[in-house]
């Protein structure tokens, strides 16, 4: 019994760290760790972290793929030497050219995502504007009864997915810490949070980096969908894309998605959905309109220098780095996928921690 309970304790104390260090989209919490931590803490968000919760799986598109071939490039090769880095996939619009893993890579396991998973929700919202289940000026109340009496029973679909809904304050300028450490560490559900947080939502609306949007967001689409969320992301992207493996999203104790991060997916998927994404926007069909009001309507982040000037729609856009037109899903640690919108390149990138050159891997699509 006394092993027993200092399992559950030891347990506990790598729960309370992975959760509470690795969900904001840009920092990098892990920098000042040994090797051996790092690697450790991996290895429970890829092996252990999803047993706490309840999840739903989705089944991959088809059972019977080919692995890609190995293409090692010099540059990805000394920075997984040097770094945390675990997996590159580079397609140039024509083939892949980059598909290389460090050793510490799990070919058998899916990958987290940190919240590149917010990109994923966005193309389900618009398949459902596409099939006219949900419109941008619909409100959290008219699908989540759930919300009635909360502050964000009235906030629209377009302030969701902008992340200006103006909650800045209410959140004491930190999701992270006021939101996805109390639904993953403590185990609140999302509707009790929503229920328990008072204060008033800001009528300047600027851009704050807010999970809750995105978990709002998919349970509205879990509630929209003919046969639920699952059938529905089949449907709509693990069909489409040709995704080669399952995904798993978690479920908090109310049976309420979570969908800010934190949802696992094959390698190979993160760069399928990208080149899924170019498909669409090429084509200028109904989502392919839809990724474009994305960038019609983005707002400014306020982030100085070379980094992402704008957002719309769960992506990041325009990088003054980057000298072609763009989108990209960012997550903790370096996990990203950029989408080259000029000729349908994509760079498809997990890590467990940022410890590498940023510059000298993004360089390879210039």
């Amino acid at each position: 019994m006394r092993v027993y309970f200092l399992k559950k304790a030891m347990t506990t104390l790598i729960i309370c760290f992975v959760y509470f260090f690795t969900l904001s989209a840009n920092a990098d919490h892990l920098r000042d760790k040994s090797n051996e931590e790092a690697v450790a803490i991996h290895e429970f968000r890829v092996n252990t972290f999803h047993e706490n919760f309840k999840t739903v799986l989705i089944e991959e598109y088809s059972k019977n793929s080919q692995p890609l071939k190995t293409s090692k490039h010099p540059s990805v090769s000394n920075l997984m030497e040097s770094s945390d880095l675990l997996s590159v996939l580079y397609f140039d619009g024509k083939e892949i050219q980059i598909n290389q893993t460090s050793d510490k890579f799990d070919e058998q396991k899916l990958i987290y995502s940190m919240s590149i998973a917010k990109s994923f929700v966005s193309v389900l919202v618009g398949h459902a504007i596409c099939d006219g289940l949900i419109d941008y000026e619909s409100e959290v109340i008219d699908f989540l009864p759930e919300t009635r009496g909360s502050l964000f029973e009235k906030v629209g679909l377009r302030d969701l997915l902008n992340m200006t809904t103006g909650d800045r304050e209410v959140f004491g300028g930190s999701s992270m810490r006021n939101y996805a450490y109390p639904i993953l560490m403590q185990k609140q559900s999302i509707v009790e949070l929503l229920r328990g947080k008072k204060g008033n939502l800001l009528a300047n609306k600027n851009f704050f980096y807010s999970d809750i949007n995105t978990d709002i967001v998919i349970n509205m689409i879990d509630r929209v969908s003919p046969e639920g969320f699952a059938e529905y992301f089949s449907e709509k992207i693990t069909k489409n894309a040709q995704f080669k493996g399952k995904v798993r999203f978690l479920i908090d104790r109310d049976n309420w998605l979570v969908g800010h991060g934190f949802m696992y997916a094959d390698r190979e998927d993160f760069l399928n959905f990208g080149r899924y994404i170019y498909s669409e926007w090429e084509k200028g069909g109904c989502l392919g309109r839809y990724l474009k009001n994305a960038y019609d309507n983005r707002v400014r982040t306020g982030k100085p220098g070379d980094d992402y000037q704008n957002y719309g729609a769960f992506f990041w856009f325009d990088k003054p780095r980057f000298p072609f037109f763009h989108l990209s899903m960012l997550g903790h640690g370096g996990q990203r996928v950029i989408v080259n919108l000029d000729n349908g390149a994509v760079l498809s990138v997990h890590s467990i921690r940022g410890n590498w050159d940023t510059f000298s891997l993004e360089k390879i699509m210039n």
